[in-house]
């Protein structure tokens, strides 16, 4: 298993290997990603070496797991998996590009980038700013609301997801839950999930 946070949102994949544990800093990640042809890594205490297909190493210091336990996250995780599913929808390539065309029309939340999802008979995407407004419909996806339920997302947590996750589904216990509060969203697939909440 993979893991990632940053303060906000947590992710968990399957991976195909077993590799030992160590905790990377979202720096050395992002620098990583960008090559994306690793064929050997090696484990040496706090170092970690990636040999690239051009027989490039690549050397990166490790984060002390002590610091950093997995005991702590997977809790908030496992508890944010088990509870009551108050509705769910398949994600579809039209979802994905209506928020990047929302984007430009995102407001600020709490130093977060905000998009507002409108879940209800018919699912919409939505940007509002001082500047103008953006809406719209996404064709093929209801939720089965009597009244309609707006939730703001920090938009990267859709964005750095795009097409990738194929499930959303909304934590609560019932339908009928207070927009007013935080409310846990699940993105998933056959192979991983994320978990983060809506902005208030």
């Amino acid at each position: 298993m993979a893991f990632s946070t940053n303060r906000w949102s947590i992710n968990r994949m399957k991976l195909k290997n077993t590799y030992p544990k160590f905790w990377l800093s979202d720096k050395t990640v992002s620098e990583l990603v960008k090559w994306n042809n690793f064929k050997k890594i090696q484990f040496n205490k706090n170092w970690l070496q990636f040999l690239s297909e051009d027989d490039v190493v690549f050397s990166v210091r490790t984060l002390d797991t002590a610091k950093y336990p997995i005991s702590s996250l997977l809790p908030i995780l496992e508890n944010g998996l088990s509870n009551n599913v108050a509705f769910e929808i398949d994600l579809s390539s039209a979802f994905y590009e209506a928020v990047n065309r929302a984007i430009e029309f995102s407001h600020e939340i709490d130093q977060h980038e905000t998009i507002c999802v409108d879940f209800g008979k018919v699912l919409k995407v939505k940007g509002s700013r001082l500047s103008g407004n953006y809406e719209e419909v996404i064709p093929d996806i209801s939720v089965d609301l009597e009244n309609n339920k707006e939730l703001n997302f920090d938009y990267s947590d859709f964005i750095s997801s795009e097409k990738f996750f194929t499930k959303l589904k909304v934590i609560s216990d019932t339908k009928d839950f207070d927009v007013a509060e935080p409310i846990h969203v699940i993105l998933e697939n056959d192979n991983a999930v994320k978990l983060f909440s809506s902005m208030v």
